[in-house]
């Protein structure tokens, strides 16, 4: 009886992360650094989408600058996504149970 209802909460536990799957497909995440200078946006893979980056931020001089605006913009938009996917995993994690 034991394996059974541990089937069924494994089998619901799937059905879960397939609808969790399916909510993060279409949805899109920007992060920004630099007051917007440069904008990454990222779908709920966590796959790019795109880079916008403001001409004003290509200074050959200064290739740090733009390195690590790319770098703030990107985990601002991981971090997006990691917290909307913890939002939708504590939503349907109470449907286990």
């Amino acid at each position: 009886m034991k394996m059974k209802k541990l089937q069924q909460m494994m089998q619901r536990a799937q059905a879960l992360q397939q609808q969790l799957d399916g909510e993060m497909d279409d949805l899109l995440f920007e992060g920004v650094a630099g007051g917007s200078t440069v904008r990454i946006v990222m779908n709920g893979k966590k796959y790019v989408d795109s880079v916008t980056i403001d001409p004003q931020a290509l200074d050959p001089e200064d290739s740090l600058l733009l390195q690590d605006l790319i770098a703030r913009a990107f985990n601002d938009a991981l971090k997006k996504v990691d917290d909307k996917l913890a939002e939708h995993a504590d939503r349907l994690g109470g449907s286990l149970f």
